[in-house]
């Protein structure tokens, strides 16, 4: 079910995605609780600030020796390194491109100044974008 990774939520955003969850028919549901509640497991960091991951989700997102952890919205995800440039390099700057442009992304007022949003291309360097004009 979606991208090789472990979501982390704070207790905060986990209890407003229960709430969320909860507050959909069992029928649409059903699923998607069994298969977070189920698998969800609290952690909590030790004095040097390190997880324990349990095996059963170390084997689901297939993590190995090397990991990246990835600040996303309300969450952070886990990734093996290896999977996560994969991933990376699958993104391509079109697909960024449209993304944004459905999100509204750049206003109205920088559309019409730069006239040139759609031949601006964006760069993945690890967890960091970096807007490139093609001048």
């Amino acid at each position: 079910m979606g991208d090789p990774c472990l979501f982390v939520y704070s207790q905060q955003e986990w209890d407003k995605l229960t709430e969320k969850l909860n507050s959909l028919p069992l029928s649409k549901a059903r699923a998607l609780q069994g298969f977070l509640f189920a698998g969800a497991t609290k952690v909590q960091p030790d004095k040097q600030g390190r997880i324990l991951i349990p095996q059963n989700l170390r084997q689901y997102a297939g993590l190995q020796k090397d990991l990246v952890i990835v600040g996303a919205s309300n969450r952070a995800e886990i990734w093996d390194q290896d999977q996560w440039e994969q991933m990376c390099d699958e993104v391509t700057s079109d697909m960024i491109a449209q993304t944004m442009d459905e999100l509204d992304f750049l206003n109205d007022r920088v559309k019409q100044e730069s006239r040139r949003a759609k031949e601006w291309s964006f760069s993945m360097c690890r967890c960091c974008w970096r807007k490139q004009s093609r001048d």
